[in-house]
């Protein structure tokens, strides 16, 4: 029982090692919510430009900025000057929306 474990414990080990060493170790992703006036929709690129109200979580200021989405689908109901209130994640350091109200 001990050699299994020992066994399996390096087998592990053996494969995150190399992600570790180099930095890429998986974080979770965490869903953050701002809220914004919509300033540009690119629908044919999936991004929106967003002037968004600062983002304590990040230590983030107010700014005006563009965002990937998650699906374009998203970008079909606001329009520029509209105001909204979205989520993101950080994916890859990247923000991606993954919804607009």
């Amino acid at each position: 029982m001990k050699r299994t474990v020992i066994v399996l414990a390096a087998a592990l080990l053996a494969a995150t090692a190399p992600d570790l060493l180099a930095g890429r170790h998986e974080e979770p992703l965490v869903t953050h919510t701002a809220t914004g006036v919509v300033k540009k929709v690119e629908p044919g690129i999936a991004r929106i430009t967003l002037h968004h109200e600062p983002i304590a979580a990040l230590g983030w200021p107010s700014m005006t900025m563009p965002f990937n989405v998650k699906d374009k689908k998203i970008l079909t109901s606001v329009k520029p000057d509209q105001k909204v209130q979205f989520d993101f994640v950080q994916a890859g350091g990247a923000p991606v929306i993954t919804a607009i109200r």
